[in-house]
């Protein structure tokens, strides 16, 4: 249900409680007149202008005037269904008007902003981008149209049940196969019980076609990793003869997602079907490789690190919208008496909000979400970038650093992502676990990007791993760039790290100083490369390979990895600061107290700041959080309502842009399933039984015990006083 939706069974919305008002119709509206600054304009900034906000606006508008009230209470087959009917009914219409997203920023708006998130994300995120990133142009000119059109409705199976972020050891095979004619085919076969595919999303129950990774042989010598279009499916969704395919089950959350599996045994696949942008098997069973594959060897990671990016930019949409939702609940529900001295259970109670630890949870994610949208805009550029100009000299030799950059904010940013969720429906309160919440049914959703196109681990260590090549390049005098600039002081052999340790801090305003926080986190994050660059060489100058050093320095490595995303992402943030003040000095001041309380929270809560601030500097650190926290204060609800994102997407009852929480919450009650009928189907059967008939037939008519006591043991207390005790 929307906001502006009429309530049922009676209820009416006002400002005081009554039998069918919850009496918050005005909370909101007075929370926002206290903000400091434009909220539109803030909308504008973070979408990248006004008319990116008016895109976005018309790409969420689809959805609008529908009624998802009921999502929660959906079963599998149902949230399936209607994923499908919205998906299709949204996206035929666009593709067939000549619609297609400009750049991945569009694409990442849809993911946010879905209503029924579900399997056909797929098709589009990652089956269509691996055409367009792998497919010859006389495949494209076939293939593309359909798939933007769902006359074929693929996935993209590269996941296997025993082989995921080592793509390398994928163990799918496709056969060359000669014909006596001089043509030839391909035979797919997942050989061993762990080869099969596993987790490809489209595939379970959905999917036509696939794009399949598979190693190729000819003549039973390997030609490495490549990719084919398999048809799965036929008209009627039955399976093709040699494939078996099927829903992995019910998962924590992602249920309108037929996760699947498949399992593929001498499944004939026509020669012309290896997508062949990048190489080509002659009839005669020749390989050769494209000048496209030539001059781009790793093109066939294009399609993952787009993934990646979308994921990172995502992300911070997503926890944008579990913030809102707790930042708007925190400010309706009150809980405790502002003056604990009265009697009076009708005193003025405390919002939620204005305690300082709930703040303090739900304003440093409302800062980590702005961070995050922030670089994601960075890093969407970068890998667009790389998609246009995926076999220039230029893009090629960056890809060392964008599929770092693609690999760690990926993974720490959906890690976050996840983390914060569960943090902010605890913020919440009992409320916060129903599902019609719309946030416990958020954070189920969103679990499974942490390990998605690549394992956080895994892909936070292929950060670690680009920073220690990078320390040793710097070492050599070699020039740096990008990602790992922050390196570029030590091409000066006499450079100590200890030099660019800033200045101490002197009082709370220097923790709210976006020049020194970014130093000190430079200072961080090079000294912890370095410490990390001497430990593994130590450990190989004592006798280890590098691998045995390299999983001995694991721990190390990963929180650097971190440390030094954290500082990234801080460095991103000034930078589009510092644009955004120069455009509007009043969003400026807010940016500014964001960027700090992000950095802030971050020294906080983390990791690697032992030595870098002293104990003094900490006490002017908790003292400048403190006062961070009251300047954000009026702004709480702006901030949240500047992420423009609407009601039936958050599908909340406590998140509501109105405020009406306890009339939505009653209302879900009401229209639970199990409230269907009175009486539970089985109650007759399986309880009528055993229950007392005769003390259920009182129904409190009269009384069934007495209570003895003497007064005179007793005290007698009269109105306020009792309440006191």
């Amino acid at each position: 249900m929307t906001s502006s939706s009429p309530f049922k069974y009676g209820l009416v919305p006002s400002d005081k409680p009554s039998w069918n008002s919850g009496g918050t119709a005005n909370v909101l509206k007075e929370e926002l007149s206290r903000a400091t600054f434009d909220i539109e304009k803030m909308t504008n900034f973070l979408d990248g202008g006004k008319e990116k906000t008016k895109k976005r606006r018309w790409i969420v508008s689809q959805t609008d005037g529908d009624d998802f009230s009921q999502r929660s209470e959906a079963d599998r087959v149902e949230q399936i269904k209607k994923h499908l009917e919205s998906f299709i009914g949204i996206h035929k219409e666009f593709a067939e008007k000549g619609y297609v997203p400009k750049d991945r920023n569009e694409v990442s708006w849809m993911s946010i902003n879905s209503v029924h998130k579900g399997s056909l994300m797929n098709h589009y995120g990652l089956f269509l981008p691996t055409l367009l990133g792998q497919a010859s142009p006389e495949q494209l000119f076939l293939w593309a149209p359909k798939t933007l059109t769902f006359q074929m409705i693929g996935c993209y199976a590269q996941t296997e049940l025993g082989h995921g972020s080592n793509v390398r050891g994928l163990q799918t095979e496709a056969r060359f196969v000669r014909e006596n004619d001089g043509s030839g085919y391909f035979l797919l076969n997942t050989p061993t019980l762990s080869s099969m595919k596993w987790w490809p999303g489209t595939l379970g129950k959905v999917a036509t076609h696939a794009c399949v990774y598979a190693q190729l042989l000819i003549d039973e010598k390997s030609y490495g990793l490549h990719v084919f279009l398999v048809q799965i499916r036929d008209a009627n969704g039955r399976t093709l003869p040699g494939i078996e395919c099927g829903d992995l089950g019910t998962k924590m959350g992602d249920h309108a997602n037929d996760t699947g599996y498949m399992r593929m045994k001498d499944v004939r696949v026509p020669r012309e079907h290896m997508l062949a942008k990048g190489a080509i098997v002659t009839p005669e069973g020749k390989y050769y490789k494209t000048k496209a594959k030539k001059e781009n060897p790793v093109m066939h990671y294009a399609t993952m690190m787009g993934a990646r990016a979308g994921m990172m930019s995502a992300a911070g949409g997503i926890l944008a919208s579990g913030a809102t939702i707790a930042a708007r609940y925190s400010c309706v529900r009150v809980q405790g008496f502002q003056d604990t001295s009265t009697g009076d259970y009708k005193s003025a109670e405390l919002k939620v909000i204005d305690y300082q630890v709930q703040r303090y949870r739900i304003l440093k994610q409302v800062a980590l979400s702005y961070a995050m949208l922030m670089t994601g805009n960075w890093l969407t550029e970068k890998v667009q970038t790389l998609a246009q100009g995926l076999d220039s000299k230029e893009v090629i030799d960056s890809l060392p650093e964008i599929h770092s950059s693609a690999a760690g904010l990926k993974a720490l940013a959906t890690a976050l992502t996840l983390e914060g969720l569960e943090d902010l429906r605890k913020c919440c309160g009992g409320n916060g676990y129903l599902l019609n919440s719309g946030i416990a049914q958020m954070a189920q959703d969103y679990a499974w990007q942490v390990t998605a196109e690549g394992d956080y681990v895994i892909l936070l260590l292929q950060t670690a791993r680009f920073l220690m090549k990078s320390l040793e390049s710097a070492r050599k005098g070699e020039p740096l760039a990008g990602l790992v600039k922050v390196l570029e002081p030590l091409r000066d052999p006499g450079f100590k790290v200890s030099s660019l340790a800033p200045a101490k801090a002197r009082s709370a305003e220097d923790f709210k100083n976006p020049e020194f926080l970014e130093k000190l986190f430079r200072y961080r994050t090079v000294a912890a490369i370095v410490a990390c660059g001497d430990e593994l060489n130590n450990r190989i100058k004592r006798g280890m390979t590098f691998d045995t050093a390299w999983n001995a320095s694991a721990l190390n490595l990963l929180t650097t990895a971190k440390s030094h995303c954290f500082y990234f992402m801080l460095m991103q943030m000034n930078e589009q600061v510092a644009a955004g003040s120069k455009e509007d000095p009043s969003l400026g001041v807010v940016l500014r107290q964001l960027a700090a309380l992000y950095a802030c929270s971050q020294i906080l809560d983390g990791q690697q700041w032992l030595g870098t601030i002293d104990a003094g500097e900490s006490v002017l650190l908790q003292q400048a959080v403190s006062e961070l926290l009251d300047e954000l204060r009026p702004n709480a609800i702006a901030l949240v309502n500047a992420f423009d994102i609407p009601d039936r997407v958050l599908n909340s009852t406590v998140g509501r842009k109105d405020g009406n929480v306890y009339e939505a919450l009653y209302q879900a009650a009401k229209d639970s399933n199990l409230n269907k009928s009175e009486v539970l189907e089985g109650f007759a059967e399986y309880v009528k039984p055993h229950l007392d008939l005769e003390l259920l037939e009182n129904e409190n008519k009269a009384p069934l015990v007495e209570i003895n006591f003497d007064v005179a043991e007793c005290e007698l207390v009269e109105g306020t006083q009792a309440s006191k005790l």
